[in-house]
């Protein structure tokens, strides 16, 4: 009998422990007068913020790793210091003049469904990644004003993080009766992140921001609208400073500058739209295809580029005194681009250009400039102008050139080393024979005097 009691006793003693584990695991706190037990899933609000976080917003060691915050309601003040793996997502939040930083320790947590407004603050950035990995940081609305006061900054080494479907807004403030802007996403010496589909809105300045040895990022599908109209070369719709990063499928909107990179960089299928100076910047090495420049009256050039990049299937519609393409280095590709009222300019003595299959048209402008350039390649192009040069090589011969088989309107003459020859240069083989001659041998009407014709191949009658 007494074993049975004995049995009884701890069979009660587990079943007791087992309701309390259901009960954590329900997102309940568990006190017993001197510590707060906390399971996954937990509701933070104002009146109970003590539990969790101390009077300097550090997470307490009751919270481990794995848990899940969700804060509801609304937080003046408070901030939220992380130094562990968790999710800390909202339901219904908002919180005032408070930062969400993942420090050491908090690699790999979430921050999600936060609203957060920092206005006319100083150094109170709102979301800050302190050189932690492997984090998501997605669907939050960040609006934030004042001296140092970012919407989201990632502090150096801050690596393979993803940035996701957020609006990060950086509002016009006045600071010693000036009006200023910051960053809206700034990211420090970093690398391997992914920064996509996020709304990103700036004044004068920078709308997404890789400083220092950002290499190898991915920013893609993020809209990026300045607010204002742009003053300094300090508004950048998306501006990467370190190697071999990707900026595709965004929409810019307004900046001064569209898009700037450093070298091998890969700039695709992008929208730029209303900039001020430049559309898109970037140094050797680098892909540019399939971009649209919309609206851009320009100072410099639709598009920019170093030495040894790739420049193909853009659509450029640019006003204003800037050039369409403008190719700042040797072996330079210029391939299938359409510009409206601008030209190709290459303005230093470079080599290797090569000009092939773009629709080039300018109301007033060169169609292809490279005055000072040698080996040059220009075939197979629309050019359609109102300047007397259709193309001006004017530092070559013919001996440095490779010049034929392209479509003039308009102006027709070629400035060369040579003294003005026309632009008409056409190769025939048997298979265009009937472009240039009808069935008895005789030219057609649509070669004109001065234009050449250079056979290759073999005839037959």
């Amino acid at each position: 009998m007494k074993k049975n009691i004995k049995f009884l006793a701890i069979l009660l003693f587990f079943i007791i422990m087992a309701m309390g584990a259901v009960s954590a695991d329900n997102g309940t706190a568990i006190d017993d007068s001197s510590t707060v037990a906390l399971s996954s899933g937990y509701t933070v609000t104002d009146s109970n913020y003590g539990d969790f976080f101390d009077d300097n917003g550090n997470l307490k060691d009751n919270v481990a790793d794995g848990d899940t915050l969700t804060l509801s309601g609304e937080f003046k003040g408070n901030d939220f210091r992380i130094n562990k793996n968790i999710t800390l997502t909202g339901n219904g939040v908002t919180i005032y003049n408070g930062t969400v930083a993942l420090n050491n320790g908090s690699s790999g947590s979430t921050v999600s469904n936060l609203k957060i407004i920092n206005l006319n603050i100083v150094d109170k950035t709102a979301i800050l990644l302190n050189g932690v990995t492997n984090c998501l940081i997605i669907n939050n609305d960040v609006t934030c004003s004042g001296e140092k006061t970012l919407p989201i900054t990632l502090k150096a080494g801050s690596d393979f993080n993803v940035i996701s479907d957020n609006s990060f807004v950086s509002e016009v403030y006045l600071l010693r009766n000036t009006n200023k802007s910051n960053t809206a996403l700034l990211v420090e010496s970093s690398c391997n992140n992914l920064i996509k589909n996020n709304y990103v809105e700036m004044g004068d300045a920078n709308g997404i921001y890789l400083q220092g040895n950002s290499h190898d990022c991915r920013v893609i599908n993020n809209t990026v609208n300045c607010s204002v109209i742009p003053k300094s070369f300090f508004c950048y719709g998306i501006q990467l400073m370190g190697l071999n990063n990707t900026v595709e499928s965004n929409k810019i909107i307004g900046s001064f500058i569209g898009i700037n990179c450093n070298k091998n960089a890969n700039m695709t299928n992008n929208i730029i739209v209303d900039v001020k100076q430049s559309g898109i910047m970037t140094s050797g090495g680098s892909t540019i295809a399939n971009n649209t420049l919309v609206n851009c009256t320009l100072k410099s050039a639709g598009i920019t580029v170093g030495e040894g990049s790739i420049v193909s299937g853009n659509n450029i519609d640019v006003k204003g005194a800037g050039h369409g393409i403008s190719a700042n280095g040797n072996n330079v590709k210029i391939i299938n681009n359409t510009e409206a009222g601008a030209c190709v300019y290459q303005s230093s003595k470079r080599s290797g250009l090569a000009v092939s299959g773009n629709n080039l048209t300018s109301d007033s402008g060169i169609g292809i400039n490279a005055a000072k350039s040698s080996d040059i390649v220009i075939t197979g192009n629309n050019i359609s102008t109102s300047h007397m040069y259709a193309i001006d090589v004017k530092a070559m011969t013919s001996d440095n050139y490779d010049i034929k088989d392209n479509a003039i309107l308009g102006s027709s003459l070629m400035n060369t080393a040579d003294g003005d020859k026309s632009a008409h240069i056409y190769t025939v083989d048997s298979n265009n024979y009937d472009n240039y001659f009808d069935e008895d041998g005789n030219l057609k009407d649509e070669v004109g005097d001065g234009h050449t014709l250079i056979l290759t191949g073999n005839f037959t009658s």
